[in-house]
């Protein structure tokens, strides 16, 4: 259905324009929304069509996004074609905070163009008629035309893909949050999985291990230089001798001297011995121990 406003503006929703009706030829190309639009202040003339109404019948039936922006670039749209057709008066009311209107004074009729044609078209129409006759008679003979292509522009097609494209840019921050999260929280599992590992298969006296006593393994209470080892074990083996202590198969030696782990060389020698049990935890449980005091000085007093 074509619409004629004014007496003179055409309005053809199934092309999306608008022309003169002495001349349709120049026609303004209008957005679907923009003629989804001036379809309804048509059919609710002189009533006040709010926005929610137009949001939802011109853009969310369609899949798009509707917002107040979009609505009010097309009714300036519309109205900046009318003026420019030449009818200088709002034809569109903005109501505040509800809507719009079609005013109702404004004149809205129903047109065929096949049957409203201008004077120039009746006489190009005459003419074909005389020349179908002459056809008919034999009198001329038709040519063949070339086909001709009708390009048809799809604007609904043009902007989802604006809308979807922008709401994947919004999405986009979000997806890389939740990257980071997992990411974070994959590092902590693999941290507390090493550290469960460690407290459970490190042993600690590996470290403090120096060598090893018959059947039993010798320990230092603190690190002691390689340097060293060789006088620590000697040490070790003297106290035992000394003491008869015998090594029962699966215990361990715990050994310091003061000789050796001091930084101060007074003369003195303290030096702790024990043998020790070990429990199911591979840690000491029971310890037999021997302890030296020897305050021999260096000094001449």
């Amino acid at each position: 259905m074509i619409y004629l406003i004014e007496n003179r503006i055409v309005f053809n929703p199934e092309d999306n324009t608008l022309s003169l009706q002495d001349d349709v030829e120049n026609q303004v190309s209008i957005s679907n929304p923009a003629r989804r639009i001036l379809l309804l202040l048509i059919e609710q003339q002189g009533t006040v069509v709010q926005r929610d109404v137009f949001f939802k019948k011109v853009w969310d039936d369609y899949g798009l996004v509707s917002s107040n922006n979009n609505l009010n670039h097309c009714i300036s749209k519309l109205r900046k074609v009318i003026h420019t057709l030449g009818h200088a008066d709002d034809v569109i009311v903005t109501v505040p905070k509800v809507g719009f209107l079609l005013k109702k004074e404004i004149t809205i009729s129903t047109i065929d163009l096949v049957n409203d044609l201008s004077p120039l078209e009746n006489e190009n129409e005459n003419t074909s008629i005389e020349s179908a006759e002459m056809l008919s008679d034999g009198a001329i003979t038709p040519e063949k035309s070339p086909p001709i292509r009708v390009e048809v522009k799809h604007h609904e097609q043009d902007e989802q893909p604006k809308q979807q494209s922008k709401i994947a840019l919004l999405a986009t921050p979000k997806k890389i949050h939740i990257l980071l999260m997992i990411g974070a929280t994959f590092l902590a599992l693999i941290l507390a999985l090493g550290l469960f590992l460690h407290d459970r298969f490190y042993d600690p006296k590996v470290r403090l291990q120096i060598g090893s006593m018959g059947r039993c393994g010798l320990y230092s209470t603190m690190p002691i230089p390689s340097s060293q080892h060789a006088d620590f074990i000697q040490q070790a083996q003297e106290i035992i001798d000394k003491n008869n202590i015998i090594c029962n198969p699966g215990n361990i030696f715990i050994f310091q001297s003061e000789a050796i782990v001091s930084l101060i060389k007074s003369g003195a020698t303290r030096e702790f011995l024990a043998e020790c049990a070990l429990g199911s935890d591979n840690n000491p449980i029971a310890c037999l121990s021997v302890y030296v005091n020897d305050r021999r000085s260096n000094d001449n007093r």
